[in-house]
């Protein structure tokens, strides 16, 4: 074989697979001349295959598959193994293949699948009709009317409170309606007028002293104090009951024909309280525009209503609780959430 007689010393990979320095000068020698560790990866495979100790190449994707030693392992297995040498049904556990699980376990896990999926259906049912309610359903305002001294009337929804009703006998004007719960502070004629607040055909409870009452869903607690009052010509000592009652969310402290600062067992009673009724006399007999206010000052009401005042008391109390221009209103309707982040806002009435 001839070649050219320029050497060009290369690095390249031989047929024994080692990185070294050759002459581009060689010799070819065949197959089966070379030692069974040479050659090139072609040549000793073959060699290996001629052996049969070495998988044979098939098939255009390059699978490979034992030609000999699979029958006989295949006809060697004991039948309760498999080829693997293992218990028929059991895989090691790098074994790819999904596992054979017990039935009753998969049943289980099941039946607790669907068991969530249940509850989390009925949670967002129950969430959704929550929701239904309180988009649909439109909650009920707390009316209250005044009538004169201090008999108010107070609604929310088809349930009327009346509050110290002027009997026919007493001082100030009278006014008939129907109510379903009466509450009397003082058993005096400006004060207890119950009968006139039983009309076309309702009947109310009456409450007139202390203690504690629920009366439709309605919570009430009553504390006595003492008051004078005229009699005619001559004073006359009353028992006086202050009332605490909680109406549609709302806290209401109705304090009544009330002569003396409240002690602190009263406070804690009264706790807090969203609308004080207020008396603001100047006549001996309740509390004189100046104490009225302290004590407003003290309960922080959200709203205030004066009662029982004359055209002496009133713009004296107004200027101590910096209320000159409030207006008077014909009635006040609220809910809880209109008198949120509010204090001590005085609220007057026109009489009815």
């Amino acid at each position: 074989m001839k070649v050219n007689s320029t050497v060009a010393t290369l690095y390249h990979r031989g047929c024994t697979g080692r990185i070294g320095r050759t002459s581009h000068r060689t010799t070819t020698r065949s197959a089966c001349e070379r030692k069974p560790d040479q050659g090139c990866a072609a040549t000793r495979r073959a060699r290996r295959q001629r052996a049969g100790s070495v998988p044979e190449r098939t098939g255009s994707a390059g699978k490979r598959r034992h030609v000999e030693g699979r029958a006989a392992s295949r006809t060697s297995a004991d039948p309760g193994t498999d080829r693997e040498g293992l218990p028929a049904g059991r895989r090691r556990s790098d074994d790819r293949r999904c596992p054979v699980r017990d039935p009753a376990s998969a049943l289980t896990q099941q039946v607790a699948s669907l068991e969530a999926t249940a509850a989390h259906s009925y949670g967002q049912l129950f969430y959704l009709s929550i929701y239904f309610l309180c988009s649909h359903v439109k909650m009920a305002s707390m009316i209250i009317t005044h009538y004169g001294r201090e008999h108010f009337k107070l609604q929310v929804g088809d349930l009327t409170i009346a509050v110290n009703p002027v009997s026919k006998d007493g001082s100030g004007k009278t006014a008939r309606y129907g109510a379903d719960v009466c509450l009397i502070t003082t058993n005096h004629p400006d004060y207890n007028g119950a009968e006139q607040v039983q009309y076309n055909g309702k009947a109310p409870f009456v409450i007139r002293g202390a203690g504690e009452y629920e009366v439709q869903n309605v919570f009430i607690k009553g504390f006595s104090t003492e008051v004078e009052l005229k009699d005619g010509k001559e004073k006359k000592k009353y028992q006086n009951t202050s009332y605490v009652l909680v109406l549609d969310g709302i806290r209401i402290t109705f304090l009544g024909a009330l002569h003396e600062m409240l002690r602190p067992e009263h406070k804690e009673i009264i706790d807090e309280t969203d609308v004080l009724f207020l008396p603001v006399g100047g006549d001996d007999t309740t509390l004189n525009p100046y104490d009225a206010h302290k004590l407003s000052v003290s309960l922080e009401p959200k709203l205030i209503i004066p009662m029982d005042y004359n055209e002496q008391t009133l713009p004296i109390f107004l200027k101590e609780a910096g209320a000159e221009k409030v207006e008077p209103l014909e009635k006040l309707t609220i809910k809880k959430k209109d008198i949120e982040g509010k204090l001590g806002e005085v609220v007057l009435f026109h009489e009815m």
